[in-house]
């Protein structure tokens, strides 16, 4: 029965190798006929029997391939740029950083020689309130005193209390800055 599937072989199976054995041979010398998925041996050279359908397949899938390439090496571009972007910023950055450190420095220098420049100020004020106290303190014993020189008396006392008032207020914080200045040799209570 022509057209049977006992009839039909499959190449590359063993039903077919089995046919190939048990066909009569007609010609020795004869080259066997290649199979239509073996590949053809020409003048040493053996090029690959290939039928439409797989090259169609592997073109369509080298073609997917390569635009999956194409797109990967877009967004490594893509990367790349931004990553030179961070690279600037993160300079730009580190410099900001070292100049606000300098900056930083800078005040703080110029803060300590302002309290320095303060508790100098304060102790130079504080040295003649002591001459200027006595004074009033003098001035307030003699006995033939004018109301005049009592109200004198009067307003030095008040204005040295303001005065030494207001040095202590200011000198407390600059106590440790007084402490540290070579020319000023204040003694901790």
């Amino acid at each position: 029965m022509v057209g049977s599937k006992e009839d039909m072989v499959l190449p590359g199976t063993s039903a077919s190798m089995d046919a190939e054995i048990s066909a009569p041979i007609s010609d020795v010398n004869a080259e066997p006929a290649p199979r239509p998925d073996q590949a053809k041996d020409n003048g040493g050279m053996i090029e690959p029997r290939l039928t439409a359908e797989p090259a169609n397949a592997s073109l369509a899938h080298l073609t997917a391939e390569l635009a999956r390439l194409r797109h990967v090496e877009a967004e490594r571009d893509a990367l790349l740029a931004h990553s030179e972007l961070l690279r600037g910023a993160n300079q730009n950055l580190v410099l900001a950083t070292f100049d606000a450190q300098n900056l930083r420095e800078e005040a703080e220098t110029a803060n300590i020689r302002q309290n320095e420049f303060l508790a100098m100020l304060a102790h130079e004020l504080r040295n003649p309130l002591a001459p200027i106290s006595m004074a009033g303190a003098i001035l307030s014993k003699i006995a033939s005193s004018t109301p005049q020189l009592s109200s004198v008396q009067k307003i030095i006392e008040r204005q040295v209390s303001h005065l030494s008032g207001c040095l202590t207020i200011c000198w407390m914080p600059l106590a440790s800055t007084v402490e540290k200045l070579p020319w000023c040799a204040v003694k901790s209570a």
